[in-house]
């Protein structure tokens, strides 16, 4: 049977131009006509532009297992009042934020140990989907895997416990009958130290790791703009710069609307659009409990402990770091130190203190002899959802409407997985257990949508 004409196939359009909007335009386009809206001037410049680009694989903790909202707000209060550091602030700016409420309603609902296991489950499954379509994307598009940062990079949390056997023993307890983790303490932490590439790590303190050894890093905002260049050559629409609006006719979207009164239409709409997904949602009467969690990412252009750094690492330290080697070219190593994730409104200004903060850290584990002018500094809004899961699949009270956003820290990882969880929705390939993972995990009706 011939393969349908362009033209044949229905249309769809897909807001937003990060990762994730790429990434569903790349496997939406397989079967629909798609056009890309994304309102700034280029892909990848909000969230996706300079994050960790670690691809966990083996994550199955979500975060109401290690997050306390009472404990943020304390740590919150000492570090506005005394300077102490701290992971996570929440300003008053957060206080602002529309959906507020209802994410702190369902952030406590999902906090039970039955909620977080339920969760840890759909982590299991959604991190089994990612390597096998990771593989299959850059056997598809030809992407070089050097050029993208896309390496088999095994992962290493690194903690310091009072107890280092009752921490394990927790941990086990929690989450073995998910996903057993590989725990070191002892002496073979100290091999594992010793073999990392990490500096700093001798008098630090920390006697429990948790390696695993699936995990890969890629660099995001290199990966889209080449899944951009790949999609503009199968036929996919960009137009960039427009700040949109859903107009919504009975119980179907009509168009979307730009501030300069162009419209663009589709059969089908997929909002992808990260925390502005909060607000187009809103405006035609949808309530998504997000909230914008502002991240902070240094970029060290080769440093010397970068050439044999091992692993993608989240060390915990006064303000936790994760260290993820880059080595995009032959003879160039980077290291892109990421943390900090702050309750701080949608203004991605970056906050000197807090820079500095991730600045020390970095000096700390990243050796010393780089300085500021090596560094790029950024920070971005991501959409982090109450359970800690993305928001995908269609919304109940539009038949041609569908989300794809709430990713949180995890942006990269599951991107191929939402997406291709999104198409097998839309071709109504679900109900015939035709699903890269299970889709009630990150089904919208959950938090009533």
């Amino acid at each position: 049977m011939a393969a349908p004409s362009q033209d044949s196939k229905p249309s769809v359009v897909v807001v937003g131009g990060g990762i994730i909007g790429l990434t569903t335009a790349y496997e939406l386009s397989k079967h629909f006509c798609v056009h890309v809206v994304e309102k700034r001037d280029k892909v990848c410049q909000g969230a996706s532009y300079q994050n960790g680009g670690v691809v966990n694989v083996e994550s199955i903790a979500p975060v109401n297992s290690y997050m306390s909202l009472w404990a943020t707000i304390k740590a919150s209060a000492l570090n506005i009042s005394t300077g102490k550091p701290a992971n996570s602030i929440i300003r008053p700016a957060a206080m602002l934020e529309p959906n507020l409420l209802l994410w702190v309603k369902h952030f406590i609902l999902n906090s039970s140990h039955e909620k977080i296991l339920y969760h840890a489950e759909g982590m299991r499954q959604i991190g089994a989907a990612i390597t096998p379509l990771m593989e299959d994307l850059f056997q598809q598009t030809g992407l070089d895997r050097v050029e993208h940062n896309y390496h088999y990079t095994p992962g290493l949390l690194l903690s310091k416990v009072a107890d280092p056997v009752m921490y394990v023993k927790a941990k086990k307890e929690a989450f073995d009958e998910v996903f057993p983790k590989q725990f070191v303490t002892g002496q073979d932490l100290a091999v594992v130290k010793d073999s990392s590439g990490i500096s700093g790590l001798d008098g630090a303190g920390h006697n429990v790791g948790c390696v695993e050894p699936h995990n890969i890093t890629v660099n995001t905002r290199k990966l889209g703009e080449s899944l951009k260049e790949y999609l503009i050559g199968k036929g996919v629409e960009f137009t960039y710069g427009k700040e949109v609006k859903l107009v919504t006719e009975d119980d179907k979207i009509k168009h979307i609307e730009s501030d300069d009164g162009l419209t663009i239409s589709g059969d089908n709409y997929v909002v992808c659009a990260g925390y502005d997904s909060n607000r187009m949602l809103k405006t035609i009467g949808l309530s998504i409990p997000l909230v914008p969690i502002k991240a902070y990412s240094l970029h060290i252009s080769n440093p010397a402990v970068a050439a044999k750094w091992k692993y993608a690492v989240h060390i915990q330290a006064e303000v936790a770091g994760l260290f993820t080697p880059y080595r995009e070219a032959e003879g160039e190593h980077s290291i892109r130190v990421t943390g900090i994730r702050d309750m701080d409104g949608v203004n991605p200004i970056e906050r000197p203190e807090r820079v500095d903060s991730l600045m020390q850290v970095a000096h700390r584990f990243a050796g010393s002899d780089w300085s500021a002018r090596d560094v790029s500094v950024w920070c971005g809004i991501m959409p982090l959802s109450p359970d800690d899961f993305p928001v995908i699949g269609q919304a109940s009270k539009f038949s041609n409407l569908f989300i794809n956003t709430g990713h949180g820290f995890r942006g990269t990882a599951y991107s191929l997985p939402s997406a291709r969880l999104l198409l097998q929705l839309m071709m109504k390939t679900a109900g015939k257990g035709e699903t890269c993972f299970e889709p009630k995990f990150a089904d919208p009706a959950r938090f009533g949508l």
